[in-house]
């Protein structure tokens, strides 16, 4: 870079007070190497340290970005699944006339929901007959003399 002088009371004055050029002081404190087109300096750790930094925080940007998506999502299935079971109840509730169809087990005292399901299903996979019977229930235990509605 250059700049523009113009000679001082001391010295001899070009013709016409034409300027004339003089070469720009260097920068005091600051490498003369860097980065190719740069004219600040800076070394090439300096840009590696950077970039690394700048790579850092996006990683940690997205990471937030996911947990908070995570949660929200969370959140919001928390939210609409009991309402979305308790409408897929009222379409599964079984009409009066179905009702009265059903079997009954009074319960004894050391009866399981597993021993009344085995009882009523002897052979094969109980388990989607004792899930229906603990759903009917709500998560009840069962009292001796009640009436036990299978399904």
């Amino acid at each position: 870079m250059a700049a523009l002088a113009f000679p001082g009371p001391g010295g001899a004055a070009p013709r016409f007070w034409e300027p004339r050029l003089v070469p720009a002081a260097p920068t005091i404190g600051r490498s003369a190497r860097g980065r190719p087109g740069s004219s600040r300096g800076v070394s090439a750790a300096t840009y590696r340290r950077r970039r690394l930094l700048v790579a850092g925080a996006a990683v940690g940007v997205l990471l937030t970005i996911h947990v908070v998506v995570g949660v929200v999502t969370n959140v919001a299935l928390a939210v609409l699944a009991p309402a979305a079971s308790s409408a897929a109840q009222a379409v599964a509730a079984p009409a009066p006339m179905a009702q009265a169809a059903q079997r009954t087990h009074v319960v004894q005292p050391g009866d399981t929901i597993w021993g009344v399901a085995r009882r009523f299903q002897p052979e094969g996979d109980v388990r989607p007959l004792v899930d229906a019977m603990v759903d009917a229930r709500q998560g009840r235990s069962l009292q001796v003399g009640e009436r036990l509605a299978v399904p």
